[in-house]
C-alpha cells in the first residue's frame, strides 16, 4: 500500500526504454533492476500496484452503494419487489466471473472501466443480500412503524395517541414536583411553574 501511494512519487518513467541497460541488476539508478526493454521494475511495480488499489476501491465502493440501495429497497417494500431482486441477485451470482468478462470484452472491448464494471457487477449480490436481511430485521421495529405516521398525533390511532399524551402528562408532573430541588433545569414541568419572590437570585 505504501508503495502504490508514495512510490510513483520517486519512481523514475515506467515506460522509458533503455535497451543497453536491459536485464540490468538492482543498482541504485534501478532499485529493483529493469526487464527485456530496459524499463525500471520499481516504477513498473509501483504504478501497477496503485492501478490495482484505485481499481480495488472503486469496485468495493461502487458494488457497496448499488447493493446497498438494492438490498434496502428489496427489505423495505417486500412483496414483489423483493422477491424481483431476490431473483436479480441469483441471476447474477450464477454467470462464471470469466464467461461474464469475455462476453463484456467482445462485446466492448479491453479497458480497465470495463473490468471495474464487471467486478462491481459480480459483488453487488453479497452486499444486496446482507442489506436486504438487516432491513427485513428493522423494518417491523417500533421506530421505524413511529416514522411512517405523517403525523403521528393526528394520524395514530386513539390508542396510541392517548399513550403519548398520558406520558407528556406525567413527564410534566414529575418536572412541577421536582421543581424545588433544580431550579435551572430545562424540564417541560419548569415552564408551567411561576417562580415564587423567594427564587430570584440575591444581587
Amino acid at each position: 500500500v505504501a508503495m502504490a501511494i508514495f512510490g510513483p512519487a520517486i519512481a523514475m518513467d515506467p515506460n522509458k526504454i533503455d535497451i543497453p541497460a536491459q536485464f540490468a541488476g538492482p543498482s541504485a539508478a534501478h532499485w529493483l533492476g529493469t526487464d527485456n526493454l530496459g524499463r525500471d521494475l520499481f516504477a513498473r511495480i509501483c504504478i501497477g500496484l496503485r492501478t490495482a488499489l484505485i481499481t480495488a476501491l472503486l469496485v468495493v465502493l461502487i458494488a457497496m452503494v448499488a447493493g446497498l440501495i438494492l438490498g434496502v429497497v428489496a427489505g423495505y417494500f417486500g412483496l414483489l419487489v423483493d422477491g424481483a431482486m431476490v431473483i436479480l441477485f441469483d441471476i447474477i451470482s450464477a454467470f462464471p466471473i470469466y464467461i461474464v468478462i469475455f462476453a463484456i470484452v467482445a462485446l466492448y472491448g479491453t479497458g480497465i472501466d470495463k473490468l471495474i464494471f464487471v467486478m462491481a457487477l459480480i459483488f453487488i449480490p453479497q452486499f444486496g443480500r446482507m442489506a436486504r436481511t438487516q432491513t427485513q430485521s428493522l423494518r417491523g421495529r417500533s421506530f421505524i412503524e413511529a416514522e411512517r405516521l405523517p403525523d403521528f398525533l393526528g394520524a395514530a390511532p386513539p390508542a396510541d395517541r392517548d399513550q403519548v399524551l398520558g406520558d407528556l402528562a406525567r413527564t410534566i408532573a414529575e418536572g412541577m414536583l421536582v421543581h424545588g430541588l433544580v431550579h435551572g433545569d430545562p424540564h417541560p414541568g419548569n415552564f408551567l411553574v411561576v417562580p415564587r419572590s423567594d427564587d430570584a437570585p440575591a444581587r
